[in-house]
């Protein structure tokens, strides 16, 4: 009978086979390579209101000529939303309360004594009040009203604001007329209080009843 015999070659060969044999772990099994992606997560900004930054500013008129008499009002509390991404948003609703008999600053101790001795001391209360009722526009201008209640009468009037790069923000309200809120009387009482001050080159005395005022505030921003 004939037999086959595996020469010594053959059989090493057989022998290193078996022992490298068997299951390998795939390269890319999952067990050791865990490539699950992370998701980026996306910047929110918050813009938040600050009071110390705040200014209130008013431009009074004097003369035929319309000269500006410019001054503070530099007591007051202001109260505003949540915290928001978009600043009208957060804006919105606000409330403020300015004391006008206490805070009347014009650069001019005496001109400020009057206003808050004869002009708001002849209204029926010297707190002026306010409510910021809508904001149309984005984060860097458009318009709004708001309630303004003063000497016993609430009235809506119109405002534009802009922001620039640095987040300050001007919020103007062009015109204010104080007959609308009563103001006749308080006036009469300041042009006749300083009638010599309120005369012209013209020889003319004159006190507008109207003003303008000014609001300057900036906001922080705080991103995540």
């Amino acid at each position: 009978m004939k037999k086959n015999f595996l020469s010594l070659p053959a059989v090493l060969a057989v022998a290193l086979l078996s022992a490298c044999g068997g299951n390998e772990t795939p390269a890319n099994d999952t067990a050791t390579n865990d490539t699950t992606a992370t998701e980026p997560v996306e910047e929110v900004c918050l813009y938040h209101y600050d009071n110390s930054t705040t200014t209130v500013l008013w431009t009074a008129y004097k003369h035929n000529a319309k000269v500006e008499v410019k001054g503070k009002l530099e007591t007051f509390e202001v109260t505003t939303g949540e915290p928001s991404e978009d600043l009208a948003t957060m804006v919105q609703g606000t409330t403020f309360k300015i004391y006008a008999d206490t805070g009347v600053n014009s650069e001019d101790p005496v001109r400020d004594k009057k206003i808050m001795e004869i002009f708001f001391g002849a209204m029926s209360t010297q707190e002026i009040t306010g409510t910021i009722n809508s904001m149309n526009g984005d984060n860097e201008s458009g318009s709004g009203t708001l309630t303004l209640s003063m000497n016993g009468v609430d009235k809506e009037v119109n405002f534009d604001y802009t922001v620039d790069e640095n987040n300050r923000m001007e919020l103007a309200i062009a015109e204010i007329n104080m007959h609308d809120w009563n103001g006749q009387e308080a006036c009469d009482a300041l042009h006749k209080a300083c009638e010599e001050k309120h005369t012209g080159d013209d020889g003319e005395s004159v006190f507008w009843p109207t003003m303008a005022v000014n609001i300057f505030t900036t906001y922080t921003v705080e991103c995540n």
